[in-house]
């Protein structure tokens, strides 16, 4: 075996792959206590536990369990990752760099049994069909040991390529932070383009904008140097404890916005020349201040936070009603663009005309009498014509109107020019019209009212009553007087 291995390492040195200079090691004392056995193909090996170390007097570790080692011999030394040792997966090289990075001499474990340990967790990955335990004495029997300090190492390896929970994705809302406790802890961040700090090991991010993923990386840099292979064609191959390659995570950031869409409708569907829809603006409470226009619009406004917002009018257009209804529109994941339709109702109202033709002290209603109404400029909106009720009515806009009766029943008057001011929706525009009969006198050729004057009429009556009391006063007594004489 180890002439074949010493083929590949000359085949990788042929090939350029990358190697460094040799090195030599010597034995360390023995750790007192610490006893292993290795039971393979029904032969047992043991021994006690050494330390070995390099010439700088760093801890190595045996690749090969139960291998002989020689001190002062060289080696040639290559890097970890460049080497396909014996066969050995990725995998079981990954976890094997792992323990050694993670054993003995890893912060506080650094402790006689904490090389140990690490020693008997390379060996039993190394060699997975063998049988590799601890005993309670040189070729003793097998016993449990370290379960506590194995599981504290795996834990550490096991969990060294797995992303954290918070990679799974992390959603903020527009404009707030991004806080990962104790992140510098365990992990540093590539150079990426947005604003953070490290705060108390805390990672801040702010004023992101739009979704990004964070790249970040485990911080594996405890020891000064990379994981060094050292391989002997007679001897047993060492491996030193190092830099690991750092798995590189990605995590998610969501940031949760939106806009809102205001339709801005002018809802002027009747007559007016006087309203305006000028100086129609809204606000987005606590957001936009004024948003204005003098016509129909169509307006989204920027990225705004997810949330429940209250948009309400801050000013309307002349002769438009006030709108005082407060409206609250959210935005979240299931709407994140909802638009918000604000109608303006031109201020309105009804001109209800009642005709009435009068004649001989009876007034009835009257059809087919024609009104022209004209607005302030004197152009002409609408000609009404009553119905056989004698009713016309019409909607207008705010505005003021001028009112003209062009047609009615022959022979009789018309009204007068009149007007009508709408300013409102709730003042009352109904107006009771008459007209009067008139007659034309033929022999004069002049209109003369049908009847006589009240006071001529009067005169007259007076004089007859006059003369007919005066003959009943004078004849009566006469008759009376020849009746006596002719008797």
């Amino acid at each position: 075996m180890k002439v074949l291995k010493f083929m590949v390492m000359v085949l990788f040195f042929v090939l350029g792959i990358n190697f460094v200079s040799a090195d030599t090691f010597v034995k360390g004392e023995f750790i007192a206590g610490e006893y292993i056995s290795k039971v393979k193909n029904n032969k047992t090996h043991y021994l006690t536990i050494q330390y070995i170390k390099d010439s700088e007097g760093r801890a190595v570790f045996c690749l090969e369990p139960f291998v002989n080692f020689e001190s002062g011999k060289d080696y040639q030394e290559y890097l970890w990752d460049d080497e396909d040792y014996y066969g050995l997966s990725d995998d079981i090289k990954r976890k094997i760099e792992l323990i050694t990075y993670y054993g003995y001499g890893y912060k506080n474990r650094t402790s006689h049994k904490w090389y140990a340990i690490t020693q008997y967790l390379i060996w039993i990955n190394v060699d997975m069909e063998a049988d590799i335990y601890f005993t309670d004495k040189v070729n003793g029997k097998k016993i449990t040991k370290y379960e506590n300090e194995i599981n504290q190492i795996m834990n550490d390896v096991n969990n060294h390529d797995i992303a954290p929970l918070f990679s799974t994705g992390i959603a903020i809302n527009l404009g707030d932070e991004v806080r990962i406790d104790n992140f510098f802890e365990e992990f540093n961040i590539y150079e990426n383009d947005f604003l953070w700090e490290n705060s108390n090991n805390t990672l801040v991010i702010r004023d992101l904008k739009d979704d990004m993923v964070l790249e970040f990386y485990r911080i594996s840099n405890y020891h000064d140097k990379d994981v060094v292979l050292f391989v002997s064609d007679e001897y047993q191959d060492l491996i030193r404890p190092g830099n690991v390659n750092e798995p590189k995570f990605e995590v998610p950031i969501k940031v949760k916005k939106g806009k809102i869409g205001l339709d801005i409708i002018n809802n002027r569907d009747v007559y007016t020349v006087e309203a305006s829809f000028d100086n129609t603006c809204y606000e987005i409470v606590g957001v936009i201040d004024k948003i204005c226009t003098n016509e129909e619009m169509k307006y989204d406004t920027g990225d705004l936070k997810y949330g429940e917002y209250i948009i309400r009018q801050v000013s309307n257009g002349i002769g438009y009603r006030k709108d005082t209804k407060e409206y609250k529109v959210t935005i979240d994941d299931s709407n994140t663009h909802p638009v918000l339709t604000l109608h303006n109702y031109l201020i309105r109202n009804d001109i209800n005309l009642t005709k009435y033709a009068c004649k001989d002290e009876v007034c009835l209603l009257e059809e087919g009498a024609v009104f022209e109404i004209y607005d302030k400029d004197n152009n002409l909106v609408n000609s009404l014509k009553t119905d056989i009720n004698g009713n016309a009515n019409v909607t207008l806009g705010y505005g003021e109107y001028h009112i003209s009766q062009i047609k009615g029943i022959e022979n009789y008057s018309v009204v007068d020019d009149f007007s009508e001011k709408i300013v409102d929706e709730v003042s009352d525009h109904s107006k009771e019209l008459f007209n009067y009969y008139i007659k034309t006198d033929l022999v004069k050729n002049e209109i003369v009212p049908e009847e006589e004057p009240p006071n001529t009429r009067s005169d007259i009556n007076k004089t007859i009553f006059i003369t007919k009391n005066i003959f009943a006063l004078f004849f009566i007594p006469v008759c009376i007087f020849l009746k006596r004489c002719f008797k």
